[in-house]
């Protein structure tokens, strides 16, 4: 199967999803303003999104005083704390933030409330592993999930769309695959695909220039290849032959790309200590990518040029760097 990033873009324009206008386009009367502000209250789901991260931040402060303090789960308990009612509170916000940009097909959703969204995925993802792997049947089958991909189909066809809605739809992709696992997009395969190759694009474009990558991009791009490999080993065998074949080659040339990029990097003599998030994220990923089979469809001269770099970067002593903290231990 031989489908492009820009085929599969085109599929989609003759889908039944409507495009998202640029610009102003679409407009609404004071009348219908007024309507749409009582239709969906913005500052309520606001308000709903910060008490949601307040409660995080009060879970985190109350696990810490528990740890010091040596008290009990009653204590916990008794204190009135539940990490049941904050899961509850960050999916309600997540539904009806979700249900209200997917309505609004008139202009493009408000940075704020893409912002917001990133921020509760974000904290789903921060969850342990554990706590994900008995929660995620549940989350799935929430309206949010189904809801996050139409709002994330729109704005990757949206042609000509800021960047700082790439960079949140990028994000958003990776925290929502991190906490919903494969399940979220099995039952979207054009969608997989679509984000399987655009991601794959988007690191080319992120590693341009190796003094102005942004690592935060780069970590969610990295983190996307990561699962769709995953998806392509997974033992519950739910994609078929083409679709499989379709991923490992995205997975293949995006690793390719990585391990040539580090090659020239190299002949160029550009110093990887200098740039010690850049190439230790590289080397994160491309040790991740090993592990979930990826040696198997790389090639292998290429393997064996690059393998003594990436142990070279390995070691490069970057214990202070907070960006690194953002590599979570995921399960799938």
């Amino acid at each position: 199967m031989s489908s492009s990033a820009a085929d599969l873009a085109n599929e989609y324009e003759r889908g039944e999803i409507d495009e998202v206008p640029k610009g102003t386009k679409g407009k609404r009367s004071k009348a219908e303003q007024v309507e749409h502000k009582h239709a969906h209250p913005e500052g309520d789901t606001r308000r709903i999104v910060e008490n949601a991260v307040n409660g995080e931040e009060k879970r985190k402060e109350k696990e810490r005083e528990r740890t010091t303090s040596g008290s009990s789960k009653k204590k916990m308990e008794e204190e009135g704390y539940s990490n049941d009612w904050f899961l509850d509170d960050i999916n309600s916000s997540l539904n009806t933030i979700l249900a209200m940009i997917k309505t609004d097909t008139q202009q493009l959703p408000q940075l704020d409330l893409l912002g917001q969204i990133r921020q509760c995925l974000e904290c789903l993802a921060c969850s342990s592993p554990e706590e994900m792997a008995s929660q995620r049947a549940r989350f799935v089958s929430l309206s949010w999930p189904a809801d996050l991909r139409v709002v994330l189909q729109r704005l990757f066809r949206t042609f000509g769309i800021p960047e700082e809605y790439v960079r949140l739809s990028y994000e958003m992709s990776n925290f929502a695959s991190q906490c919903l696992g494969n399940d979220w997009l099995r039952s979207d395969l054009k969608f997989l695909k679509l984000l399987a190759s655009l991601s794959s694009g988007r690191l080319r474009v992120i590693l341009d220039e190796p003094d102005k990558v942004d690592i935060d991009q780069l970590i969610a791009c990295l983190h996307l290849q990561e699962f769709f490999i995953g998806c392509v080993e997974d033992d519950a065998d739910w994609l078929g032959d083409d679709d499989a074949t379709f991923l490992s080659k995205n997975c293949q040339e995006a690793c390719t790309f990585v391990c040539e990029y580090v090659i020239e990097c190299d002949k160029q003599s550009i110093d990887a200590s200098k740039n010690a998030n850049l190439f230790l994220a590289l080397s994160h990923y491309f040790y991740e990518f090993l592990k979930i089979g990826g040696a198997q469809i790389l090639d292998k001269n290429l393997l064996e040029r690059v393998t003594p770099l990436f142990d070279k970067i390995s070691k490069i002593d970057n214990t202070e760097s907070e960006e690194m903290e953002q590599f979570p231990v995921k399960s799938t």
